[in-house]
């Protein structure tokens, strides 16, 4: 009897020991999984935060993609009417140069008057010039040869690169800049009111005489000077 009393006693403490055992297993498990718990919450919502922030760069990313087309779109456009601007000044060019010759060659024939600028009197050179010009232009024409050939507003140009509407200037007298003026007509030609007793006729750039007095010539009429 009391040798069953006594091995019945020692199973029980090993019973509490492998109870004791289970629950310290356990506690540990427990303690592990309460350590790993907030570890796991802060690579959650790492994870997020990534998330965010891919999102972010995607959303940026198509904002800038946006921004990027909306530029391109406006360059364009503003290419255009850039372009646009350039055709109609270039016709409004074209369209006061033939202006220009179709008033001079309507005075073909009338007759050289000193002082004179209207088709009702007659011409001098720079009179002509100045009835061709002044409402064509948007600057005010002056209205002596020595005066257009000085103005600010007339370019220089070479003799080679003459063109229709440019003036030609010529020294006849040694004792002046220049005091007479044509407008060429292209193909080596000009027109003129050249002196009393003469009428307005075209004559040659390269003619004995008038390649020995011509100076230079000059531009007035421009797409930028173009009413």
């Amino acid at each position: 009897m009391v040798r069953y009393i006594i091995e019945t006693a020692i199973l029980i403490t090993k019973c509490n020991q492998i109870i004791t055992k289970k629950k310290t297993k356990q506690n540990k498990q427990n303690t592990i999984l309460l350590i790993k718990l907030p570890q796991a919450h802060k690579i959650q919502k790492s994870i997020k935060t990534v998330k965010v922030a891919s999102g972010a760069q995607r959303k940026h990313k198509c904002y800038a993609n946006s921004l990027q087309s909306s530029l391109s779109k406006t360059k364009h456009l503003y290419s255009l009417k850039q372009l646009h601007r350039g055709l109609e000044n270039k016709k409004r060019y074209q369209y006061a140069k033939s202006i220009i010759m179709t008033k001079l060659m309507r005075q073909m024939g009338k007759p050289y008057r000193w002082g004179g600028s209207s088709p009702n009197i007659g011409f001098d050179c720079s009179g002509l010039i100045y009835y061709a010009y002044k409402d064509v232009i948007n600057i005010k024409m002056p209205r002596t040869t020595k005066e257009i050939y000085y103005s600010h507003d007339a370019f220089p140009i070479k003799k080679s690169k003459l063109e229709c509407g440019d003036l030609v200037f010529f020294r006849i007298h040694k004792n002046s800049v220049t005091d007479h003026v044509g407008v060429y007509i292209g193909h080596g030609k000009f027109i003129q009111s050249p002196r009393s007793g003469k009428a307005i006729h075209i004559s040659q750039l390269e003619q004995k005489y008038w390649k020995r007095h011509y100076i230079g010539a000059r531009r007035i009429v421009t797409p930028q000077t173009v009413r």
